[in-house]
């Protein structure tokens, strides 16, 4: 009877669905090597992608500062595919070497949105409605060598934008693909296209530039070489004027046409009182410039009349718009704004701008909100008119965050955090070189393979997963974002979980290092993952980094969250693997075992904590609440060393038994006994003189009034 009473007794744990290694087992053979290599092609840019229908290929360049168009939103339909809810988290980043400046927005033509903003780091966004985010549209090339100075859009799908340096971009389709030419025409202070697409550049010494195909070729074409010109504009396909300076008497106003789309040219007008700064028109009959003395000349006639009026003596324009025939507004030198109602005739102040920066250029969409961009990304907004303006980030950044619900207790979650990674520490011709996301990809790509992997397993608690644009800029912005976001909703973080570069062994083969912060409870689950690496008999070495919090985790570490993280070395003395940042830094350089390895170990361990205490699958424990049944928790640690701590709740006083019996069903310790009151207790098993083994923990409380027997089992693995 007794050997019948052992069999049954493990037969009674073994079927339990908590038995956890029937449960790792099915876990680790769900990871797939192919799957992550795939991934690591894709985020890499090694073969292309397809997203709503069109093919792209995630280049250097969208990892940096748009928070990566192309790879979030890749990111995004890998989520989608694996049925998880996705969401952004849109922020603003802080640049710092070098300098980010906005340097030019303008409207579309007859629709005024999209509106369209460039960038001397050679980005181009949009913004599709004033209710949107903007959208990056264009990573150009090298930091403030491939610069973005002016962008004019001809219509909806057709954008163009050009460089002081050379630089010019195209797009027919709205931004979605782009063409990059060289434009070696020298220096310029303006740059407009007419409707038909006619490009002129406004140069030094009087002269222009011309191109009549998008760019291609251009011709240089001298207006008037005593003159210096600033701006010009398109008043219709082929009647273009330019204004500017007399280079003798700088006082001098000029203005010169052309109505052949800027091949002959003709002075309007000789003797302006002062300089023309600045011109714009709204269609064909009307156009206005503004002074450096405070005068506007306007025309509704087309350019064959022109009438003066006053914004302010003695002030210098440096910017006029008007975006309908009544209501326009200049900004002067003195950082004021100007505004008209009736056409350009009469002008009022409206406001002092408070800001320390350049300002490079404004518009307004409507009569009451507008937008103005400069030096250090600059941005402000109004909407009142320009009586009032605000500081207003450009959310260009972007977190992707996904979810997969918890089967029982979906309102907690552990938070796994990877990042797309260009460091801005180092100089461009280094970091440009880095040919994908996060780096080499890998960190990304475990996640990719985890989403996979749980999305047909789900857990008891509910696994987010958050990827962070930029490493630097992550820690900074990316991540405070992340947990302002996160940690504002009801439902509760239990453990934030980041992987960083994780698939590159080359230096220290098979080794990983575990970063760890958040006191007792992060040493606990360090040792935790070390014996679910002997007890998968995963083939990694690990390592510890005591104290440190890994990048992706601002916000969660003053709540007290504990934080891990996994990085390819040996700790805090392992170099950088020789490829990172560097054109070699591909995917090829990759090791498909070790990065396996390091997915199966964290799915395991994800799928281990998760049914533990401390991410809060059991009751919750305080002094003012009782369990409601009789609970054995799981055994902390579990796999175990030597020694392993063992709670057990009790809904009233109870007579109770804790013991532990071998594979054979033997009693090889007595950890508890005697009478306990209600509520939880913890003791622990020293097993330092057994033999490393599978054993059990069975709880056994008696109810004196019923003389009822109640009892619960846990399985645990002694690794020696």
């Amino acid at each position: 009877m007794k050997s019948i009473a052992k069999i049954l007794f493990l037969f009674s744990f073994l079927v339990q669905p908590s038995y956890l290694f029937a449960q790792s087992n099915s876990i680790l053979s769900e990871v797939s090597t192919d799957s992550i290599m795939l991934t690591l092609k894709e985020l890499t840019g090694a073969i292309p992608i397809t997203l709503n229908n069109k093919i792209y290929r995630i280049e250097t360049r969208t990892i940096l500062t748009t928070g990566n168009r192309v790879a979030s939103d890749y990111i995004s339909q890998k989520f989608k595919q694996r049925g998880l809810y996705v969401e952004n988290s849109h922020f603003h980043g802080k640049y710092d070497n070098p300098q980010l400046n906005f340097t030019s927005i303008t409207i579309t033509p007859g629709t005024k949105f999209p509106l369209w903003l460039c960038t001397d780091w050679g980005e181009v966004f949009s913004l599709e409605n004033s209710n949107a985010d903007w959208e990056s549209r264009l990573n150009s090339g090298i930091p403030l060598t491939d610069r973005l100075d002016f962008i004019q859009a001809l219509n909806k799908d057709t954008v163009v934008a050009i460089g002081r340096t050379g630089t010019l971009v195209v797009t027919t389709d709205a931004g979605e693909t782009w063409l990059k030419k060289s434009a070696a025409i020298g220096q310029m202070l303006d740059f407009i296209t007419s409707p038909s697409g006619i490009l002129i550049a406004i140069s030094y010494n009087g002269a222009i530039w011309r191109s009549s195909d998008f760019g291609t070729t251009w011709s240089r074409i001298t207006i008037d070489d005593e003159s210096t010109l600033l701006q010009g504009v398109f008043l219709s396909n082929n009647h273009v004027v330019v204004v500017g300076y007399d280079n003798v008497l700088p006082s001098l106003g000029r203005m010169f046409e052309s109505k052949d789309g800027g091949k002959k040219w003709t002075i309007v007008v000789r003797n302006f009182k002062n300089q023309i700064n600045t011109i714009c028109s709204t269609d064909s009959m009307n156009a206005w410039c503004a002074t450096s003395g405070g005068e506007v000349y306007l025309t509704d006639t087309g350019g064959d009349l022109w009438e003066k009026s006053v914004f302010d003596e003695g002030s210098s324009a440096t910017q006029i718009f008007f975006n309908d025939e009544l209501n326009g507004w200049i900004y002067s030198t003195y950082k004021e704004f100007f505004h008209t109602s009736d056409g350009g005739r009469t002008w009022k102040f409206l406001s002092h701008v408070e800001s320390p920066k350049t300002v490079n250029d404004f518009l307004f969409y409507n009569k009451d909100d507008g937008l103005l961009v400069g030096n250090e990304v600059s941005k402000k907004q109004t909407s009142s008119g320009g009586s009032l303006w605000t500081d207003n980030t450009l959310p260009f950044l972007r977190n992707v965050i996904a979810t997969i619900d918890g089967t029982k207790k979906p309102e907690q979650y552990i938070l796994l955090t990877a990042h797309s990674d260009c460091t801005l520490n180092s100089s461009p011709t280094l970091w440009l070189q880095a040919p994908g996301a996060d780096d080499d990809g890998s960190g990304i790509a475990v996640l990719l393979e985890l989403a996979r992997v749980f999305s047909k397993n789900p857990l008891p608690i509910t696994i987010k997963f958050a990827t962070v644009p930029d490493e630097e800029l992550g820690f900074s912005k990316g991540s405070s974002n992340l947990g302002t976001t996160l940690l504002n909703q009801p439902n509760t973080c239990r453990l934030v979980f980041d992987f960083d570069m994780v698939g590159n062994d080359y230096l220290y083969p098979g080794s990983v290092t575990m970063s760890y912060y958040g006191g007792d409870t992060s040493a606990k689950l360090f040792n935790n993952y070390k014996n679910i690496l002997a007890s998968t008999h995963i083939p990694l070495n690990l390592f510890g980094w005591k104290d440190v919090t890994p990048s992706n985790t601002a916000g969660f570490v003053k709540k007290g969250i504990p934080i891990l993280g996994l990085m390819e070395g040996q700790g805090s003395g392992s170099r950088i693997q020789p490829n990172y940042h560097r054109t070699s830094d591909l995917w090829s350089t990759l090791n498909p075992e070790y990065i396996t390895d390091i997915t199966r170990s964290a799915a395991a361990f994800i799928e281990n904590i998760a049914t533990d205490l401390l991410v809060g699958i059991v009751e919750e424990k305080n002094s003012n609440s009782f369990p409601s049944s009789l609970i054995l928790e799981r055994p902390y640690p579990n796999p175990f060393n030597s020694s392993t701590i063992i709670s057990f709740g009790l809904p009233k006083p109870a007579q109770v038994s804790l013991i532990v019996y071998n594979l054979l069903g033997q009693q090889v310790a007595q950890i508890a006994k005697g009478f306990y009151g209600e509520g939880y207790h913890t003791t622990s098993w020293d097993a330092s003189n057994m033999n490393s083994g599978i054993y059990f923990v069975r709880l056994t409380s008696s109810d004196a009034f019923s003389n009822k027997i109640f009892s619960k089992t846990r399985k645990i693995l002694l690794l020696k």
